[in-house]
């Protein structure tokens, strides 16, 4: 019993070690039969067939290049008169403020959208000048020296109660006065 048993679990070793190879095996033998089946002639229709006729269409489902009708006219599709709902905005358009070339007076020196609200006397013995962007909307003080937005505040004059900034999109210094003087 103990020789059948040993003989049992070798033959099942053996076997699950070479189950892919009998699995290949297995698969090779439906590809020839496959194959076969291809390439031997038909046994099942010695009968050559016939070629349809010349008149009325075969009443069968399938169709043939001589069988399939033209296609009708194509449909006369109406313009759109208004495309504006059609059209849609880039989304990665940066909107920005039209840059114009004159300024009220109606010359072309150009201007900056920068305007001065008043110049303090500061803590440190130094001045602030009070600036309202227009991006911004609210005015802020700066020192000499400091970088806002475009600008760079260059020096503060409290005696003619005058700025000069320096614009690098113009690349050009302005002077700005307080209103009023």
């Amino acid at each position: 019993m103990n020789d059948i048993n040993s003989q049992l679990r070798k033959a099942g070793v053996w076997l699950w070690n070479q189950k892919e190879k009998m699995f290949l095996a297995a698969l090779l033998i439906v590809l020839c039969f496959r194959v076969y089946l291809v390439l031997s002639p038909a046994q099942a229709s010695t009968k050559t067939p016939e070629p349809p006729k010349k008149g009325a269409p075969a009443a069968t489902n399938k169709m043939s290049a001589e069988n399939v009708p033209d296609p009708g006219p194509r449909p006369v599709s109406e313009r759109a008169e208004d495309f504006r709902p059609l059209v849609r905005q880039n989304p990665f358009t940066i909107w920005s403020i039209a840059a114009t070339g004159k300024s009220a007076s109606g010359s072309d020196e150009e201007t900056i959208d920068v305007t001065l609200n008043n110049i303090v006397k500061w803590s440190d013995g130094g001045y602030r000048a009070e600036l309202t962007t227009k991006v911004t909307g609210k005015s802020k003080r700066y020192k000499e020296g400091e970088v806002f937005e475009n600008y760079k505040l260059m020096t503060i004059d409290p005696t003619n109660k005058t700025v000069q900034i320096y614009s690098s999109a113009h690349d050009k210094t302005f002077e700005l006065k307080m209103p009023g003087n």
